[in-house]
């Protein structure tokens, strides 16, 4: 339910910008953020006790040096179509649309962006669950009650 709800957030927000992320990392104690294992070209949005926000981008034609990624979602804001290696050396080709949103275990790879257009995702990290009930500001987003939006989802 977080997931779903912090992609139905970000997305339209994501897709509105109209300016791309300078060349910039932040310091942090994640895998991503470790010393030399951060890709280049990457903003942390946002980062609390509950979850880690990141926009990635990479150049066309990059090639980006073995790194590691925790498990969490990724929402692709524009077409991807790269080689993935990991440290074994076997490769496969990643293709996804803009407005894919998936599932990514944790894992550790290098990159190359195969297309003549920049890539750019939103990798969404969840740290712990929230604690305490649900607060009346979370039904923003909803009309109805969060019973029957949790048994709609359940079906």
């Amino acid at each position: 339910m977080i997931f779903w709800t912090l992609c139905m957030i970000l997305m339209p927000w994501a897709q509105a910008q109209t300016s791309r992320p300078s060349k910039q990392s932040s310091a942090d104690t994640s895998p991503q953020g470790a010393a030399g294992n951060q890709p280049p070209a990457s903003r942390v949005e946002i980062d609390n006790r509950q979850v880690r926000v990141i926009r990635r981008y990479h150049q066309p034609h990059e090639k980006v040096p073995l790194h590691s990624h925790a498990e969490g979602v990724v929402v692709y804001l524009t077409e991807v179509r790269e080689t993935s290696t990991s440290p074994d050396g076997t490769s496969q080709q990643v293709t996804h649309h803009a407005g894919d949103v998936i599932w990514s275990p944790a894992h550790t790879h290098s990159l190359e962006n195969l297309a003549d257009t920049p890539i750019e995702v939103i990798e969404i990290e969840l740290k712990s669950a929230p604690s305490g009930k649900v607060k009346p500001h979370s039904r923003l987003y909803s009309h109805e009650p969060a019973d029957t939006r949790n048994a709609a989802l359940a079906k």
